[in-house]
């Protein structure tokens, strides 16, 4: 099994990339507050909505 970690399609990489190239500004989900707070629940109940936080690409609010 290759090593994947910092390989050219390793998730955290291409999130970190992201950050950088947004100058470091979160993303702005659009449509009415509910429907944000509804997506950003169900994401934080899995490993991606912590991985999109830990790397700054949507905020903490």
């Amino acid at each position: 099994m290759p090593e994947v970690f910092n390989s050219t399609y390793d998730i955290r990489m291409l999130l970190s990339a992201t950050g950088r190239l947004r100058d470091g500004k979160e993303i702005d989900i659009p449509g009415p507050a509910f429907v944000r707070n509804l997506l950003m629940n169900k994401l934080d109940k899995t490993q991606i909505g912590a991985l999109l936080r830990e790397f700054g690409i949507v905020g903490d609010d």
